[in-house]
């Protein structure tokens, strides 16, 4: 058995789950969150702006879907900045659970709401 820097579960309450801060830039593959205008904003690595998804609009799972599969048509979307969105559009909306969980479609969500309610701060 080898050491690894891998942190162990641990059981966070759901209140501290809730009211977690948003991961730094780096953490998304260059994909931070605007709570003004609700819109996942990708950076390049000196801070200029190249791309925004409204995630306002991602009401549904297909409606996430679609905007993966816009990205992923961009020709400057590395394999980095797509995984960095999926991560990101999981982060923010959770969608197994609030859209599509067992393969069926839940949507549509609130989405300011549940930005507001600090799910994603």
């Amino acid at each position: 058995m080898h050491k690894t820097d891998a942190k162990p579960f641990a059981v966070v309450p759901l209140s501290e789950f809730l009211t977690r801060p948003f991961p730094a830039l780096e953490d998304f593959g260059g994909w931070r969150l605007d709570r003004r205008t609700l819109c996942l904003v990708l950076y390049d690595e000196r801070g200029r702006w190249i791309y925004e998804v409204d995630i306002e609009d991602c009401r549904t799972s297909a409606a996430v879907l679609d905007w993966i599969c816009q990205v992923a048509g961009k020709t400057w979307a590395t394999d980095k900045i797509l995984a960095g969105l999926v991560h990101a559009l999981d982060y923010c909306l959770d969608p197994q659970a609030t859209l599509c969980s067992s393969g069926r479609e839940r949507g549509g969500i609130n989405v300011r709401a549940r930005i507001r309610r600090g799910v994603a701060e």
